[in-house]
């Protein structure tokens, strides 16, 4: 029997090619569209997931003041030594419930100012090689840090290899691009070294090739991190209570640091579950970037829009061919075929064309796989052609799909009475035309929504990338952290060639601030709270074109701090006037955290000048205080800041290279421009609003694709009418206007209805930026009137084709 509803549908799909290709066309583009952005979503939940017993493995944050941190200060900060940086860990060990406790720090993370570490070794046949590398990972756990991840060793012994000081494992990427492809037979006995340490070669482990929300090239087990603190992951027993853990972990830090206990800006340490980390958001110094739940959401609705629209457009399709079909349906039922019977055949011709869809859309995903990775910049694979599991899961969906699509118009054809089926009354059509403009508004309402959203998230982007920051960012490159008399010997000699005229030293705008601090004036008890504070030389200013009022760089002392609008505004409301310049010399405190030697707080700087507010951060995060300490001759490695000659760029590198490796020869030169930096800040809103667009293009065509169908079937059910009309003298003008005025009224339902829903979402998304666009009306308005033009065009099209048909073979229509 079943046989027979195929055999029947394959029949009825042949025979109306255009009916079938069409519908094909748009469920293997939804079909394949939702697939994908399925992937995604399963990708990114992924996380973490790989790793032995990872329901009881937690990562330590700290809290203090608004802010949660997912490091953990050591007790004596940058001054810790080994016994001091542990005894945290030992404290935490000793916990019952706990198993294992380990911590680390990596050379890509904030709070070792990002920046990339230079390694040499002998590559095994006596030669010296340097490398650069930008993910060193610095443990003085190591083997608990072993047994919390339990990476696999491809070479070494797991206790002696994580266990021993000075010691380092290689990932296999790292081992093969050091010693090629046979490391196996040249690792043995290899030494690294490392700011003048030597390290031994005692692992190589397994890449990680899965999803992990840090990773690592080396990792070297140290006696000290070099570092205020770091990393801190606990490995929990089994049946242990991760309330009762966390208290005991509160109650045991405060007795090892008693200074937090009466701190009110103290806000306690709580466990996160590993898995939970990537798409946890606002916690600062993560070492990668972290994933946005609400991203996954707004792809997923993306997803199921198109899968809407697609499913939509079966059932207008369906439905509007039933005046082709209603003479056919009739006559089945004259001839005793029960409503059952029509309607496992409706539901046979989804079904069939929905399985027809599913080789054409998994070949389509695998096509478009490449291109999706590069704009997310991810991995992605495709898992429903690489597992059983995976394309059963697929061909279930499809299937449910065809489902879906089929069955209202099988309800509704199935359930006609013969009668009314064979007669051409026109009570049909009216309820088509009720059907069809329920649908039609549902499906634009989607298409005017998404593409609405999709506008206006790529304005804001848009207002990223144009926004004054207050600073230069043209022109403007980074390169290696250096010292004074390296910065002022390449300095001297890059500035006696042409294509460069300013160099400076500092801290560099769109890296994550590595320091925040409380201020105070001398001699006040009013603190304030998270500023920034900056470091910098008079020439990384002039570099970056930021203008100082209130002081001269000629008469400014050897050290002096500058105030952003922001701080000022607070030390001027503080004492009650209006006047910045009264804040001139006047002495404030910093660093109210640390103590000095003689027992005192806080480091003095006497305040020197102004500037206005300056974005040196992300756009999302709204400007707060911020402290400019201007060093004349700083001794602290900073990142050189140059200006070049954009015209003449190539030259102008080629240059820098020369002077800085015959100024700098054992470290290679590593160069990056501000405007990329400060772009890679909105990495992941500007792949959000690149994706959307992509998206909305697809779905927009699928509605396309109905409106074109549908247009077609409605326009001939009224060709006798159009005949007509002609006969009695109507302009081909006034078949348009009659023909399209229904469509006009339905997309401006569409648009009053989408509005509302799309300015609540947009007005959501761009609350996580503090400096944001308004959300205008127009948007909505030409969104609408697109979308309009669209469909109006299509019935166009249709209608001058049947309006320029002889009416004589127009009155014969049925």
């Amino acid at each position: 029997m079943y046989r027979s509803y195929l055999t029947l549908a394959w029949r009825h799909l042949t025979k109306n090619k255009s009916y079938a290709t069409i519908n094909l066309i748009g469920l293997t583009l939804g079909i394949s569209c939702s697939l994908l952005v399925i992937l995604f979503i399963y990708d990114e939940l992924q996380y973490d997931q790989h790793y032995p017993e990872k329901e009881r493995v937690y990562r330590l944050n700290y809290q203090y003041k608004n802010d949660t941190y997912a490091i953990t200060g050591f007790i004596n900060w940058w001054d810790s030594d080994r016994d001091e940086q542990l005894v945290k860990v030992s404290a935490i060990k000793d916990i019952k419930g706990v198993e294992r406790v380990a911590q680390f720090n990596a050379t890509h993370s904030a709070t070792m100012d990002k920046q990339p570490v230079f390694l040499s070794l002998s590559n095994g046949r006596g030669v010296e090689q340097k490398f650069t590398e930008k993910k060193l990972l610095l443990s003085n756990t190591g083997e608990d840090l072993y047994e919390i991840f339990q990476w696999n060793i491809l070479y070494g012994n797991q206790k002696s290899s994580f266990n021993d000081p000075y010691s380092a494992i290689l990932s296999r990427a790292s081992a093969e691009r050091y010693f090629g492809e046979n490391w196996e037979n040249i690792v043995a006995n290899q030494s690294l070294y490392w700011n003048d340490q030597e390290y031994q070669l005692s692992a190589v482990i397994e890449d990680d090739e899965n999803n992990a929300h840090f990773n690592f090239d080396i990792l070297l087990i140290t006696p000290e991190i070099p570092s205020w603190g770091a990393y801190t992951y606990i490995k929990l027993s089994e049946g242990s209570s991760l309330q009762a853990v966390n208290d005991e972990i509160n109650r045991k830090l405060a007795l090892v640091e008693p200074a937090i206990v009466d701190n009110p800006d103290e806000k306690g340490s709580y466990l996160q579950l590993i898995t939970d980390i990537h798409l946890s958001n606002n916690i600062l110094y993560e070492l990668s970037p972290s994933g946005e739940i609400q991203y996954l959401y707004i792809f997923g609705v993306i997803g199921l829009i198109i899968l809407i629209i697609t499913i939509t457009n079966y059932v207008n399709l369906s439905v509007a061919f039933y005046s082709k079909r209603k003479n056919e349906i009739g006559m089945r039922k004259v001839m005793g075929a029960p409503r059952k019977s029509i309607t496992w055949q409706f539901l046979s011709e989804a079904v069939l064309l929905c399985a027809i869809s599913l080789p054409l859309s998994l070949l389509l995903l695998q096509l478009s796989i490449p291109y999706f990775n590069r704009i997310m910049n991810l991995g992605l694979e495709n898992l429903y052609i690489q597992s059983m599991l995976g394309f059963l899961i697929v061909l279930v969906l499809t299937l449910f799909i065809g489902l879906i699509s089929g069955i209202y118009p099988a309800l509704l054809l199935s359930g006609k009475k013969a009668l009314q089926l064979i007669q051409n009354s026109s009570t049909g059509i009216k309820e088509r035309f009720s059907l069809r403009r329920v649908m039609f508004v549902f499906q634009f309402t989607l298409l005017i929504a998404l593409g609405s959203a999709t506008i206006l998230v790529n304005e804001q982007l848009n207002f990223i990338n144009h926004k004054n920051l207050g600073f230069r960012k043209e022109g403007v490159i980074t390169f290696n952290p250096i010292t004074s008399q390296n910065y002022q010997r390449i300095k001297n000699k890059l500035l006696s060639h042409p294509q460069f005229n300013q160099m400076g030293l500092g801290m560099v705008p769109g890296l994550e601030m590595s320091d925040y601090t409380s201020y105070k004036l001398l001699g006040s008890e009013r603190e304030h709270d998270n500023a920034g504070f900056w470091e910098m030389d008079w020439d990384a200013l002039n570099v970056l074109g930021i203008e100082v009022s209130g002081i001269n760089e000629d008469n400014a002392p050897e050290e002096v701090l500058i105030l952003n609008q922001a701080s000022a505004s607070n030390l001027m409301e503080q004492l009650g006037t209006d006047d910045k310049n009264s804040l001139l010399g006047r002495s404030l405190l910093t660093h109210l955290e640390y103590e000095n030697e003689d027992h005192t707080y806080g480091q003095e700087y006497v305040v020197g000048g102004f500037v206005e507010d300056l974005h040196l951060l992300s756009l999302k995060q709204k400007i707060n205080p911020m402290l400019i300490k201007i060093d004349k001759n700083p001794d602290i490695i900073y990142w050189g800041i140059l200006r070049v000659d954009t015209e003449h760029l190539s030259e102008s590198l080629n240059i820098l290279s020369d002077v800085y490796s015959e100024v700098v020869q054992d470290v290679p030169l590593e160069i990056s421009f501000l405007e990329s930096s400060l772009r890679e800040l909105y990495e992941q809103e500007q792949r959000v609003g690149d994706l959307s667009f992509y998206l909305s293009i697809i779905a927009v065509i699928i509605a396309l694709l109905g409106l074109i169908s549908m247009s077609a079937y409605l326009v001939s059910l009224r060709t006798r009418e159009i005949g007509i009309r002609k006969v009695m003298g109507a302009s081909v003008f006034e078949l348009l206007m009659l023909l399209s005025k229904e469509f006009v009224m339905l997309v401006c339902i569409a648009t009053i209805i989408a509005t509302p829903f799309t300015y609540l979402f947009i007005s959501r998304w761009l609350s996580d930026f503090a400096y944001r666009i308004d959300v205008n009306l127009w948007v909505f308005l030409l969104t609408g009137f697109i979308a309009l033009c669209i469909a109006v065009a299509v019935v166009i099209l249709q209608t001058i084709k049947t309006a320029n048909t002889k009416p004589s073979i127009s009155l014969k229509a049925d």
